[in-house]
């Protein structure tokens, strides 16, 4: 029978005054044993508190038996979940351990037999008030007080229930006699409903998730024409990754989305479970991995891996991942309704096997990622996924060029370990090591593309995405505070400092990017650079001018042909305290090859090196010559530029546009006496051409024979011809020009024309005509009879054809 919950204040003071001095850092739970508490007293504490969170829990403690079995087939169990509300239950969350400590006191000439340990059982509503699973909670010690009898274990309920339980038995010998006793602790455990939950699937195969490339770290490239950052051998840097749902995306309805591991305990449950991908990477100088445990993210280097020396862009390490992904069940208790508990779905996403990409990209890449990604939005060739996935990393491109950006402007206090450091080109290079460290947080919006047809809309409320038949699960990825370690020490980056041109000078301030903690370079006050130009003070300041003109550009029309067009260019440097070096040469893609040009007194398209004073322009001046190739070159020529620059860095120039047209006659004058001939009979063509030309005919407009030669010649064609006249001469052979078709027949004595016409076409009968066909666009066609043409219903010329009727024979 129960026992009574009725408190005899004198019987049972002493030993409640004991029980109330114990473990009283937890809710605790106290309940007289035996009539009065004439045998003793049960005090139960919990680390998981109360359903209500107030610290007050209760459970029932029955007298009969301590078989956990017979209790639970007495209804005991039952019985304790109708009497205990649920804000009065005790409270664990799933594959959390709760920790739970029982203090049994027995008055004077009383002990527990067998008191090494208590036998119970934990279950939950599937076991119709019976067990999962038979425990033991171990005898700890007496509190200091032989009469009482401490009891700790720590238990763990692996699914999310309304109601679960523990249930413990314990037997008491006193005055000669045996009493048994069972208690029974109630519980609500929210959390995840099944630790293990299957595969979202797309017939047998596994549906797929793609996370874009994210970043992983940077290495910011150092000032310098040979210098690098490297990641030291046998080193690892770790920092804090969290992701989690957008809060303006995330439907307060459903659940949360999960980050899972194939295979391992506690399928959703976040555990140090590694996912592995190794990198082999060409430019750099060894290998990476990154380890991927929960919530945080390693760099580990095996041989060491960095920029290339002198490449001046950073380096960005990014890794991309697939996951399948699946529906779990969470358990959730609400306060407002008396602490009733409902349920919510979620999703959990799981890494795909041997799916993970680590790459390299530079700035450039990056922006090259970002046009071709944007094209594969655009292509409706490929499938929706794709094309969502293409706009996604899309986005992740954009977000990381403008935060890069802000991290190096916002990088604005030195680091003070290094100070200001001196580089002079020439002169030996300078290695410095530092760690890897951040404690700001900076946050990427990722999307990931969710099919449709997955089964999930009740799952997750997922942002439009722009495109139909999917939804995009938005997530916020923090970057957080790095924790580095080491096998040796804490300095796991080198800094290769080095420039080889003479002259260079790099004043250097080292920062911690603010996102990765990687150093970050800035050139200060009195740098001057070259080959490259990197800041500071530009030492290449080549300048170009045009004798007579202070423009940059010259035009020169109606040049002689045969004669070069001419102008003169002087060579200056901008740069006040040094003689520099420089070339002059024409840009080739201005120059189709139709021109011969010299500079300098020397043929070809590149010119010097010219060594030119400080601050002033070398004494002579240099002629520009600028001819045809060919007789057959064009004759005007539009944007020629010529420019004088740095031979190691071309882009630092000044350049100046030349136009030159040369002085051409006008074209030939084509006369044909007639357009329409029978096979063989002759044709009169006349040209007029420039005097000193040359007058040439050909059947083609290029290329070809000569067939005739003069200003008037006579031809007999045996098919439809157009003739071309070529005027030609040493210095100048234009286009050729054309003469009008020249339209040749067969004569036939009658014709009955009923197939239609597309081409040109001369049709000629000794006698009479009859048509009823048509004429389509372009064709030119003449119909010509001896005595009649009759066109009879049907006969059309359509639109944009040429017809001509005639009467008349060959001649």
């Amino acid at each position: 029978m129960k026992t009574n919950f009725t408190k005899n204040f004198f019987g049972i003071f002493t030993i409640l005054c004991l029980l109330l001095n114990f473990h009283t850092g937890f809710s605790q739970w106290v309940q007289p044993l035996g009539i009065n508490g004439a045998v003793g007293a049960l005090k139960v504490t919990s680390s998981g508190g109360s359903v209500a969170g107030n610290n007050t829990y209760y459970g029932s403690a029955y007298f009969g038996t301590k078989d956990v079995i017979q209790a639970a087939n007495n209804g005991w169990i039952t019985s304790t979940f109708n009497a205990i509300g649920p804000g009065l239950r005790f409270k664990a969350s799933a594959g959390k351990p709760v920790t739970i400590t029982i203090d049994i006191a027995i008055n004077s000439f009383g002990e527990i037999t067998n008191y090494t340990s208590l036998s119970g059982g934990i279950g939950k509503n599937e076991q119709n008030y019976a067990y999962d699973a038979y425990v033991n909670i171990p005898f700890t010690n007496f509190s200091n007080d032989p009469r009482i009898y401490t009891y700790t274990g720590t238990f763990t309920f692996t699914n999310a229930r309304p109601e679960a339980w523990l249930v413990f038995g314990f037997e008491i010998l006193q005055n000669g006699g045996l009493q048994q006793y069972t208690m029974v602790l109630p519980f609500i455990v929210d959390g995840v409903k099944e630790p293990n939950v299957p595969l979202v699937m797309n017939g047998s195969v596994p549906r797929i998730i793609t996370q874009p490339e994210l970043p992983v770290t940077v290495l910011h490239a150092p000032p310098g024409d040979q210098s690098y950052t490297k990641f030291e051998i046998n080193k690892t840097a770790c920092q804090s990754v969290e992701n989690s749902i957008t809060e303006d995306l995330a439907n307060s309805g459903n659940g949360s989305v999960k980050l899972g591991y194939k295979g391992s305990v506690g399928f959703i449950a976040q555990v140090d479970i590694e996912a592995y991908v190794e990198f082999t990477g060409s430019g750099t100088e060894g290998n990476s991995s990154v380890k991927i445990k929960n919530n945080e993210t390693c760099i580990s280097s095996t041989t060491g891996f960095g920029a290339t020396p002198g490449s001046g862009e950073d380096i960005f390490l990014c890794e991309g991942l697939d996951y399948n992904y699946a529906v779990y069940e969470q358990l959730f208790i609400n306060p407002a309704t008396n602490y009733s508990t409902y349920t919510k779905s979620g999703l959990v996403m799981v890494p795909v096997d041997g799916s993970k990409r680590l790459n390299l990209f530079t700035r450039t890449n990056i922006i090259d990622q970002i046009e071709l990604r944007r094209l594969d939005t655009l292509n409706t060739s490929l499938p929706l996924k794709q094309r969502i996935d293409a706009k996604n990393q899309l986005n992740i491109w954009k977000q990381l060029i403008t935060l890069n950006d802000a991290n190096v402007a916002n990088a604005t206090i030195p680091n003070p370990d290094y100070g200001l450091i001196n580089l002079n080109g020439g002169a030996p290079y300078l290695d410095r090591t530092t760690s890897v460290s951040t404690n700001q947080i900076n946050t990427l919006i990722v999307d990931h593309y969710i099919e449709s047809n997955a089964g999930l809309q009740a799952v997750v409320n997922i942002g439009g995405s722009g495109f139909s038949g999917g939804y995009n699960l938005r997530t916020s990825k923090r970057y957080g505070q790095t924790n580095s370690t080491t096998s040796s020490n804490t300095q796991i980056m080198t800094m290769h400092l080095e420039d080889n041109d003479a002259g260079d000078l790099l004043n250097i301030n080292i920062y911690r990017d603010p996102m990765f903690g990687t150093p970050l370079f800035k050139l200060q006050a009195g740098s001057k650079t070259s080959c490259p130009y990197e800041g500071g003070y530009q030492r290449d300041q080549p300048r170009l001018e045009i004798i007579g003109s202070n423009q940059n550009n010259i035009t020169i029309p109606n040049v002689t042909l045969g004669t070069p067009a001419s102008f003169q260019v002087k060579l200056c440097n901008n740069n006040t305290t040094e003689a520099r070096t420089y070339n002059l040469g024409f840009v080739p893609q201005t120059n189709l090859n139709d021109l011969l040009i010299s500079a300098a007194g020397s043929s070809g398209s590149q010119f010097g090196p010219f060594t030119v004073p400080a601050n002033s322009c070398r004494v002579e001046n240099y002629d520009v010559n600028i001819a045809r190739r060919f007789p057959a070159s064009g004759v005007n020529f539009s944007n020629l530029e010529l420019e004088f620059y740095a031979a190691c860095e071309p882009t630092i120039k000044s350049s100046i546009i030349a136009n030159v047209s040369f002085a051409a006659p006008p074209a030939a004058v084509v006369t044909t006496n007639n357009t329409t001939v029978c096979s063989g009979s002759p044709v009169t063509l006349t040209a007029t051409c420039p005097v000193n030309y040359a007058i040439n005919w050909y059947t083609s407009f290029t290329g070809g024979f000569v067939v005739a030669s003069g200003s008037s010649v006579s031809l007999s064609p045996t098919a439809n011809t157009v003739y071309y006249v070529g005027c030609e001469s040493t210095n100048h052979v234009p286009p050729r020009v054309a003469s009008k078709l020249v339209l040749v027949g067969s004569p036939s004595t009658v014709l009955n024309l009923t197939s239609n016409l597309t081409t040109d076409s001369f049709q000629i009968a000794n006698t009479t005509i009859t048509a009823n066909n048509k004429i389509f666009s372009p064709a030119s066609v003449t119909y010509k009879a001896g005595s009649s043409l009759t066109f009879n219903p049907g006969f059309e010329a359509k639109s944009g054809s040429n017809f001509m009727a005639r009467i008349g024979g060959c001649n």
